[in-house]
């Protein structure tokens, strides 16, 4: 049976460089979507789990409930193909043999294309009626760093131009065709005032905008300023001069973000002391912004 998607269901795809805070930005969005009574999957790409350092647990393929209609998942491409392949074959024994064969296993390690098109396959599967169900009110993935995030979204197109004929080059297009949608897919670049994040934030949302049509909502993550002045009033010297750089650092960031883009909105800096009390505060700012809806 295809799969149904919610007729609400939207997904947000986050990405950054690396150090940014994006995973701890895409499950603060997450557990955001949850506590507003939307069933809610939270996926993280890629075999480093960082989700499984913060809940002290370890996560797998399979969505495991960690909160009130928040569910977890880490998702691999090798995992996703093999259970595109099963959904079709529906012989686990037959795919069994299939990815523990010398020769299908150096294949599919040696052509990361075609895991990264089975990751976007499964990911958007409900919308285009093929494969295993995804039954969510949002789907959140804290995907992989900003060039690496590009090099995945380009895969689908990439091999549609490549293949045109046949069920590959038809499917493949259908995938790019979804994450182009802008009624289904909503994409959010993380930066933060540093000027080497600032510059490749505003260099990856050109390439976005030029080669996807797709304009992400910019998050401007770990803005001190609101609290500065107060703190500024208590220090003195060295300390004081620090905070003053702190907050024109963030005066440029916004300036550059403003300058180029309007679709930005700031994330405060969290004092917390666990990353599940910061995600927690986050998630209670995000629920205020109209754009996480």
């Amino acid at each position: 049976m295809a799969a149904e998607p919610k007729n609400n269901c939207k997904i947000y795809l986050v990405s950054g460089k690396g150090g940014v805070g994006k995973s701890t930005v895409a499950a603060a969005i997450g557990h955001s979507f949850a506590s507003r009574g939307l069933k809610t999957l939270l996926i993280e790409l890629g075999y480093n789990s960082y989700f499984n350092y913060v809940f002290g647990r370890k996560f797998s393929f399979q969505p495991y409930n960690i909160k009130p209609n928040l569910d977890l998942a880490i998702w691999s491409g090798e995992e996703c193909l093999k259970e595109f392949i099963s959904y079709y074959i529906r012989l686990s024994t037959v795919v069994d043999l299939f990815f523990e064969n010398k020769i299908m296993k150096t294949l599919v390690k040696a052509a990361p294309a075609l895991q990264e098109l089975a990751i976007l396959g499964k990911l958007t599967s409900g919308f285009r009626k093929i494969g295993p169900e995804l039954n969510y009110d949002r789907i959140v993935v804290d995907a992989f760093s900003s060039g690496h995030f590009l090099s995945l979204l380009r895969v689908p197109k990439g091999i549609s131009d490549t293949i045109s004929l046949g069920p590959m080059g038809q499917q493949s297009a259908n995938i790019h065709k979804t994450l182009i949608n802008s009624e289904i897919c909503n994409y959010v670049w993380v930066s933060t005032c540093e000027e080497l994040p600032v510059q490749e934030s505003l260099e990856f949302i050109g390439l976005l905008n030029t080669d996807f049509n797709v304009t992400p909502k910019l998050i401007l993550n770990k803005i001190l300023r609101p609290q500065i002045p107060n703190m500024v009033d208590r220090a003195s010297g060295k300390f004081a001069s620090y905070l003053q750089n702190i907050k024109k650092r963030e005066d440029w960031s916004t300036a550059e973000f403003v300058k180029n883009s309007k679709n930005y909105v700031e994330s405060p800096f969290s004092f917390h002391a666990s990353v599940e009390e910061r995600i927690q505060y986050l998630s209670e700012v995000y629920s205020s912004y109209e754009s996480f809806v």
